[in-house]
């Protein structure tokens, strides 16, 4: 049995998001459009051609990789990355003044409260992963984990966290242990949590 499908494809199916003026647009050029079963098994090929629209800024060619990449495997080394991405991988700025929301988990282990903290979630992370023996996988993993913000762990740890928690997690890697002792007497949940995560170490705050 045999059928014939349309497919529709307007300008948003050809867009993409140019970080530069930070808005969608259509890059002018040959698109290919492929069709398979899935994005490993391709059955048919055929290509477009667009003469208008609108040429990337200079900030988005550098945004996205200039070569394709094998989709069988990901990228072993930090060089073998930025051969696929045609340049250096940037090294993110240190981190300054205190920790908030938008602090990212991997800038948390300058505090002693926060290198805690990060074993723990590190930890919980591993646990969850299927193929706990798989370098690739571990470090892929261990990445999504150091630049996610820490307003994210209240979303990933399925209620763990709270952000009452957070904040008072931040208070003590601020060193505001007024606000914190404040914090503790409210919720008392919040003290029981930190005793039962926290306890043995007395060096951790």
């Amino acid at each position: 049995e045999s059928k014939t499908i349309r497919l529709d494809l307007d300008e948003d199916a050809f867009t993409i998001y140019d970080v530069g003026v930070r808005k969608w647009i259509v890059e002018p050029g040959d698109f290919e459009i492929q069709i398979g079963a899935s994005s490993r098994d391709i059955r048919l090929k055929d290509s477009v051609a667009l003469s208008s629209g609108q040429m990337p800024s200079s900030l988005a060619k550098i945004a996205h990789p200039n070569k394709a990449f094998p989709l069988d495997r990901l990228p072993e080394s930090d060089t073998e990355f930025e051969a696929m991405l045609g340049y250096e991988i940037p090294v993110p700025p240190s981190p300054t003044g205190l920790f908030d929301y938008n602090t990212l988990v991997g800038e948390i282990k300058t505090s002693r409260v926060g290198a805690k903290l990060f074993e723990y979630v590190e930890n919980s992370t591993r646990r969850e992963m299927e193929n706990k023996d798989d370098p690739i996988q571990l470090r892929l993993q261990r990445v999504l984990m150091e630049t996610m913000p820490l307003r994210g762990l209240v979303a990933y740890s399925r209620g763990m966290f709270t952000f009452d928690i957070v904040d008072l997690l931040l208070s003590l890697m601020n060193g505001e242990y007024a606000y914190t002792k404040a914090l503790c007497m409210a919720p008392a949940l919040i003290l029981s949590w930190l005793i039962m995560r926290f306890s043995g170490n007395n060096n951790s705050v």
